[in-house]
């Protein structure tokens, strides 16, 4: 349904893109309403650290410098960049080729999502894939939350996906989605605990309802400009 048919652990969604491949990381420092020492402290678990125990070679890109330094200084990791994703030079990034750019949970963050997947798009080699995972507007949990009057994004998101906003806004950034499918983070197992399996079977027959989208993209040219309308 809505063109996702598989739900699953975004951790292992990621691994199966990124295993043995060189990867570029935008938003490489996740919990982004902590502190840097917090954020340090949560390094070793985060999806950098997924990405960079799979790839062949691991590059992490993110603007909280502050954060970067407490990370780098604490000895988790010695393969970020503190820089603006939507911004850096291909120059920057010390990877001989880039295979996979991962956006993960990043682009609701943002003001102006389309500037961070239209860099990417700058970055890409011609066999580069994205995958961009966010959470997904039209999940049974978001619902949820909704009817029951409780905050349906974090405070810190500005902006919300459907599966076909998210293709909208991919392609007019120059980016095709391959595949898509929706995903659980190992939080949300935690949160509802028993219940979780029974949840998991659930989604797993009716996908377009996980909490998360994950989109596996492949680079196309973009659209050109629709031409003015003749008088």
């Amino acid at each position: 349904m809505h063109g996702i048919a598989r739900f699953d652990a975004k951790a292992r969604l990621l691994a199966e893109v990124a295993r043995d491949r060189n990867v570029l990381h935008l938003g490489a420092v996740g919990e982004t309403l902590a502190s840097p020492e917090e954020r340090a402290a949560a390094a070793p678990t985060s999806v950098h650290a997924l990405l960079t125990s799979v790839a062949r070679a691991c590059v992490g890109v993110d603007i909280d410098s502050a954060a970067v330094r407490a990370i780098v200084a604490a000895g988790v990791f010695d393969n970020l960049i503190a820089a603006d994703a939507t911004t850096i030079e291909r120059s920057s990034i010390a990877l001989p080729a880039i295979d996979v750019i991962v956006a993960s949970d990043v682009i609701e963050h943002l003001a102006n999502p389309g500037r961070l997947l239209g860099a990417a798009r700058r970055l890409a080699d011609p066999h580069t894939r994205l995958v961009v995972t966010t959470p997904n507007a039209s999940a049974v949990t978001q619902f949820a939350r909704y009817v029951l009057g409780r905050a349906v994004e974090g405070d810190d998101h500005k902006v919300s996906f459907n599966v076909y906003s998210l293709r909208h806004l991919l392609a007019s950034q120059g980016w095709e989605v391959e595949r898509v499918a929706t995903c659980h983070q190992s939080k949300a197992s935690g949160r509802v605990g028993r219940l979780f399996p029974i949840a998991a079977a659930a989604l797993r027959r009716a996908p377009s309802l996980g909490g998360t989208l994950f989109a596996l993209c492949r680079p196309v040219e973009r659209p050109s400009a629709p031409l003015a309308p003749s008088v």
